[in-house]
């Protein structure tokens, strides 16, 4: 039997038109596209399988194309949020250097809102090539999220001592909770590192 045939044959049966359901590479869902028309399986209900999604192609396609339009909408929206911030910080430090008030306590206070910025930024961009890594590869990975809360952890730790720092006025209430806080975030960060350290030293995601 030819190629043109065994094509014709896969479509009539509706088993060469599926395709994967999400994004990945041409060449791979071409390389399966083809595996699925050639394999015939035995059991019944794998080809009852085969033949819903054979029918449901076309939702199946716009489902893909939805998935992926809101992927990269959220990139997009990761961007603009992340140069937004950078120009803030940025703007923020100018001031504090023209103004002459470095030494001042209301400056350190801004320099110290300025590095949480920059830090939120660097936060923006982990989901932003979280992002492109599944719109390429089609993985889940989980080491972005790792550094995120990582980076985060540390935000709220240099926010906190700012605030202790700089708010002499504070109540012991106030004080016990912020030390409450400072706490947690140092041993959620220390969680963290050590699985970062887990996922490199037994390379759980390769």
């Amino acid at each position: 039997m030819s190629q043109e045939e065994h094509g014709g044959e896969g479509e009539g049966e509706g088993e060469a038109s599926y395709r994967p359901l999400s994004g990945t590479h041409l060449e791979d869902a071409k390389a399966g596209k083809k595996k699925w028309a050639d394999e015939k399986p035995k059991d019944p209900f794998k080809l009852r399988t085969r033949q819903i999604h054979a029918k449901f192609n076309r939702a199946i396609d716009w489902i893909t194309y939805a998935e992926v339009t809101a992927y990269i909408l959220a990139g997009c929206a990761f961007t603009f949020m992340a140069l937004v911030v950078l120009y803030r910080g940025v703007d923020d430090i100018y001031q504090i250097l023209v103004s002459g008030t470095l030494s001042q306590p209301a400056s350190t206070t801004r320099i110290v809102d300025a590095l949480s910025e920059f830090l939120f930024v660097i936060i923006l961009m982990e989901l932003l090539a979280t992002v492109i890594t599944h719109i390429r590869h089609e993985s889940f990975q989980i080491k972005p999220f790792i550094i995120i809360g990582i980076i985060s952890g540390v935000r709220q730790i240099l926010l906190i001592g700012a605030r202790l720092s700089l708010n002499e006025s504070m109540s012991d209430l106030a004080w016990k909770h912020s030390q409450i806080e400072l706490g947690v975030n140092v041993g959620i960060d220390a969680v963290l590192v050590l699985c970062l350290v887990f996922l490199k030293r037994y390379r759980v995601e390769d």
